[in-house]
C-alpha cells in the first residue's frame, strides 16, 4: 500500500480509531504514538555488484506509558500533511517500524474498516539473495526448478512500466519464470526508463516495443498476464486463450512525469524501484507457492 492509498482511506474515514495488526496476530498496544512520517532511500550494491535502490515511506510506531493517548484518523491525516514536502511522492510504499523485542519493520498490507475502527494490517519482510547465480547460493534462480512458466506484462505504449517488469522478472526469475511485454498501442521505448534502468545495472536499451495484438497473432500462451498500466486501460487488453491467469498492478506512467529533465528522471526511478518491489513481492510468493 501506497502513500496516497493510506491517505484516501484515512480522508474516508475521518475521526477514527486505528488498529495495527503485526504478521504474529498480536496488536500495537492501542496508545502507541506515531514519532516519525520519513522518506527512507537505501542505496546499496548486492553480492552480484548490482546498484540498486529502494525507497519507502515509513512511520515509526513507539509506546509510552501513557495509556490515555489515543492517535485517530484525522491527526494521521495531519501529521501526513506535513510530511508530504519529504514524502515527495504518494506512490511511495508504506512501511511501519515497531519494536517490540527488536526494531523490526512491515509493509503495510492493508486497511480494513471495521466496527471499532480501521484495522491497519502489518505483512512482513524477508531477506533473499538478489544475485544468486553471481554469488554462488542456487544457480537455479529464484524458485525451485520446475519449467519455466511464460509471462506477459501489457501496459499502453510497451515504452516503460511493461518493459522493466519484463527486464526485473528474468533477472529475478532466471530459470523459472520467463517474462515478455506488450502494449495495447505500441510507441517508442521512453529514453528516460532506459537510463533509470542502467543505473542499476539493467539494460534494455536493445529492446522493442510489440504490440498486443502481434503476440496474439504469434500464437504464444502464456501462464500468466499482468496489466501494469491504469484500470481503464486494462480493461481494454483482449482475452487470451488458454487457462490463463490475469492480474492487474498499476503504476504511474513514467511518460507523465513534469519538470526539468533531472526532476522527470527522479520521478521515473521512483516508478522503476516500485514496479522492482511488486516483482521481488511477487516472486518470492510464487516460489513458495511452488516449493
Amino acid at each position: 500500500m501506497n502513500v496516497g492509498e493510506l491517505s484516501t482511506m484515512l480522508a474516508a474515514h475521518p475521526g477514527q480509531p486505528m488498529h495495527w495488526m503485526l504478521p504474529s496476530g498480536g496488536f500495537v498496544p492501542a496508545h502507541y504514538h506515531l514519532t516519525e512520517v520519513g522518506r527512507v532511500q537505501k542505496d546499496f550494491v548486492d553480492c552480484g555488484g548490482t546498484r540498486r535502490s529502494q525507497t519507502s515511506c515509513l512511520l515509526q510506531l513507539w509506546v509510552a506509558d501513557d495509556t490515555d493517548h489515543r492517535l485517530d484518523t484525522t491527526k494521521l491525516t495531519a501529521i501526513i500533511e506535513r510530511a508530504r514536502p519529504e514524502l515527495i511522492a504518494d506512490s511511495l510504499p508504506v512501511e511501519v517500524e515497531y519494536e517490540q523485542d527488536v526494531i523490526a519493520q512491515y509493509p503495510l498490507s492493508g486497511i480494513e474498516p471495521t466496527p471499532s475502527g480501521l484495522l491497519f494490517t502489518l505483512g512482513s519482510k524477508h531477506t533473499a539473495c538478489l544475485a544468486p547465480e553471481t554469488c554462488g547460493v542456487d544457480g537455479s534462480g529464484c524458485c525451485p526448478p520446475a519449467g519455466p512458466r511464460q509471462i506477459l506484462f501489457v501496459c499502453i505504449h510497451n515504452s516503460a512500466r511493461s518493459q522493466m517488469a519484463e527486464a526485473f522478472v528474468n533477472a529475478m526469475c532466471d530459470g523459472s519464470f520467463v517474462a515478455s511485454s506488450a502494449g495495447l498501442e505500441p510507441g517508442q521505448l521512453n529514453p528516460l526508463v532506459v537510463e533509470a534502468m542502467q543505473e542499476i545495472g539493467i539494460d534494455i536499451s536493445a529492446a522493442t516495443t510489440t504490440g498486443v495484438n502481434e503476440v496474439l497473432a504469434a500464437g504464444q500462451q502464456f501462464d500468466r498476464v499482468i496489466t501494469v498500466c491504469d484500470e481503464a486501460s486494462a480493461e481494454a487488453c483482449p482475452t487470451f486463450p488458454g487457462p490463463v491467469a490475469r492480474e492487474h498492478w498499476g503504476f504511474p506512467d513514467p511518460s507523465a512525469a513534469t519538470g526539468s529533465r533531472d526532476e522527470q528522471l527522479a520521478q521515473v526511478r521512483e516508478i522503476r524501484d516500485q514496479i522492482r518491489q511488486r516483482v521481488a513481492d511477487w516472486c518470492q510468493l510464487a516460489c513458495l507457492q511452488q516449493a
